[in-house]
């Protein structure tokens, strides 16, 4: 176990401290608390939403910053969400299509604010990603 502000963070297979070296504390607790403020955790894994889609989102938040997929799959782990790596090398996580963010990712897409339009199928509609 690491003590990041007042949360334990547990070490997860692969996982290591330099993924999180370059965040301050005042950092690490923004993300916390977005992640815990913005998702709404499902039983299944969200196959549409990996950790390179969450991350565009809390960069564009109002208090977000850019931080690697490797963080935002580390921060989900620990703020009690199911990882799930697929086979190429994506990460999911079991959120609601409900959650905030997911509902922030449609609107930027919609209006074209994202500035990655790679990821569009027509219509506006953020690309579905394959299943694991």
């Amino acid at each position: 176990m690491v003590i990041f502000g007042n949360r334990e963070v547990r070490n997860m297979p692969g996982k290591t401290l330099n993924d999180w070296s370059y965040l301050t504390e005042t950092q690490r607790d923004i993300l916390f608390h977005w992640i815990e403020e913005n998702f709404v955790p499902i039983q299944s894994i969200n196959c549409s939403r990996p950790a390179s889609v969450i991350s565009r989102v809390f960069s564009k938040s109002p208090h977000g910053f850019r931080v690697p997929d490797a963080v935002i799959r580390d921060a989900m782990a620990d703020c009690g969400y199911r990882v799930h790596k697929s086979r190429d090398d994506n990460y999911f996580f079991n959120i609601s299509e409900k959650s905030p963010a997911v509902q922030e990712w449609y609107r930027l897409c919609s209006s074209g604010r994202d500035g990655n339009r790679h990821i569009y199928a027509g219509g506006g509609e953020p690309w579905k990603y394959p299943h694991p």
